[in-house]
């Protein structure tokens, strides 16, 4: 019984979880701000996409992932500021 009812929790935490993300902008935000453990802002890393473009900011991310640096979070922000190409700009 104690079983089921943890897993009614968690699938309550997710369902709530998932209705705040309406776009794949917010879901790529929402992954990047798990993987630097909520380190920065929400609304500053959906900045960052909308003006940088999701392309590059994912292509970064992608790269900060794999290298897995000391400073992950300075320098995912270095190199998104630093990106010179907008892609899919709106």
């Amino acid at each position: 019984m104690d079983k089921t009812n943890n897993y009614k929790e968690d699938l309550k935490k997710r369902e709530l979880e998932y209705n705040k993300i309406h776009s794949k902008e917010q879901a790529l935000a929402d992954e990047i701000w798990k993987f630097f453990n909520k380190e920065l802002a929400f609304g500053r890393i959906m900045k960052l996409i909308q003006e940088k473009g999701y392309q590059a900011t994912y292509t970064i991310y992608n790269e900060i992932k794999k290298s897995k640096p000391k400073k992950a979070v300075a320098l995912f922000l270095w190199k998104v500021k630093n990106e010179k190409i907008i892609w899919n700009k709106k």
